[in-house]
This record gives C-alpha cells, sequence and structure tokens, in this order.
C-alpha cells in the first residue's frame, strides 16, 4: 500500500509540474515574452501578407481604370483638340462615366503608368500652348514613368521648358539623359544633336564639339550627320 501511495503522489506532483510548466503565467518572463513576442510577428506577418493582397487589386484596378480614362480621352489628343484633351468633356459619357481630360487622368492615377502618359501628353498638349510653366509640372510627373519611351518623352519635354527659360545647359543635360535611353529604343542622334546644340548656345564648346563628332563617328551618312559636321566646322575644329 505504501508503494502504491508512493506511485500515486509521484504522479500527481509530475502532473502538477506538466500543469505549471505549460501555463504562460507562470513561464520565467523571458520566455513569457518570447511566447507573446512570437504570437505577435506572426500576427504581424498575416497581415502583411493581407496588406499586400489588398494593395495589389486596388493597383491592379488603379491600372485598369487609367488605362481606359486615358483611351476615352486620348482620340482629342491626336486630332489636337487639347483643350477637351486637358480637360476632358464632362458632357461625353462613355460606360456611364464622364470623359475626364489628361490633368485630372495624371493627378488621380500618377502612380500608374498610363497616369503617367497621360502627364506627357498633357506636358505636350500644354507646351504647344505655350504655357510652359504648367507643362513642367506634367513632364515631372511623366518622368518617374518606368516605360522608356514616356521617360524620355518626358525628359525632352523638360529640357524644351528648360530651353524656353535660357537655360540652356540643363536643357542640354536633359536631352544627353534622353539620348542614353534612346539608345535603346532609337532616335539617339536626334537627342544628341539637341543636346550639342544647347550646350553651344550655354557657350560649352568641348561638350559640343564631343556630342557633335560622336554623331558623325556613329553614321557619317546620317540625316544628322550634315548638322554635326556643320557645328564642328562653326565652332573652329576641322572634320579629321
Amino acid at each position: 500500500m505504501a508503494i502504491q501511495s508512493n506511485i500515486k503522489e509521484s504522479m500527481e506532483i509530475e502532473e502538477t509540474n506538466l500543469q505549471t510548466s505549460a501555463a504562460p503565467s507562470m513561464l520565467p518572463d523571458p520566455v513569457k515574452k518570447n511566447i507573446i513576442y512570437a504570437g505577435v510577428a506572426i500576427g504581424v506577418v498575416v497581415l502583411a501578407v493581407i496588406g499586400i493582397f489588398f494593395y495589389r487589386n486596388s493597383a491592379e484596378k488603379k491600372q485598369v481604370e487609367a488605362d481606359l480614362a486615358l483611351s476615352r480621352v486620348q482620340n482629342f489628343y491626336e486630332t489636337g483638340d487639347y483643350a477637351k484633351a486637358l480637360n476632358g468633356d464632362p458632357s461625353m459619357t462613355m460606360g456611364g462615366q464622364s470623359v475626364i481630360g489628361l490633368k485630372k487622368i495624371a493627378k488621380d492615377y500618377e502612380g500608374t503608368e498610363p497616369g503617367k502618359l497621360a502627364a506627357l501628353y498633357a506636358g505636350n498638349a500644354l507646351a504647344i500652348q505655350n504655357n510652359y510653366t504648367e507643362a513642367q509640372e506634367y513632364y515631372t510627373i511623366a518622368e518617374g514613368a518606368d516605360a522608356d519611351l514616356t521617360k524620355m518623352g518626358a525628359m525632352a519635354g523638360l529640357a524644351a521648358v528648360k530651353d524656353k527659360a535660357g537655360q540652356y545647359k540643363d536643357a542640354a543635360e536633359l536631352y544627353k539623359k534622353a539620348a542614353d535611353i534612346a539608345d535603346k529604343t532609337g532616335n539617339k542622334e536626334f537627342y544628341q544633336l539637341s543636346a550639342a546644340l544647347l550646350y553651344e548656345k550655354a557657350n560649352d564648346k568641348n561638350e559640343a564639339i564631343k556630342l557633335y563628332r560622336e554623331i558623325v563617328a556613329s553614321n557619317e551618312f546620317s540625316e544628322f550627320a550634315g548638322e554635326a559636321k556643320a557645328g564642328i566646322l562653326r565652332l573652329g575644329e576641322t572634320l579629321e
């Protein structure tokens, strides 16, 4: 009987120890903290995954909305109706929605590629109307695009704005950046020539000649080579 009593007592003590060790409220502080932090960390990860999911869905929705809005107004831009292209036509609806303009698309969907393309178009339309101050605002938005053609167009637009303001060297630098992108997309020599002419206006002879010579070396018989050669001679250098 004594043996059975001892066994029973040992089992009860063991059970009590197990229960005590499993209860977080009885654990030493560092251990409890680790459990709490682990639980919080798991919660944060779950929330982050949910957040990413909804962010992606929201971003994709914005992209589609911007693309659709741009397609509705693009015809105005292409036909030269810049007032409607920029401001839309509230009296006109498509798919039950009013046709909004490039400026609103650029601002409302600035974080999307169609929004940045709309900003480029808006900048061009404003520049054509000699509104260079406002054009600069939209070119700056378009400059942040991922698409090379949009980014390159924005840099060229900003260069034109700087040129009009008499900031020739800044304009030339922007054309050079556009030329770097055009090395992949085409029309590099056009932007190089634009930059060279502006360096010449800024009295930076060395940079101008360097670009003129690069144009000639790239293709001596291109449509831009003749102007580049003329620039070299104009600046007092020889063609060889």
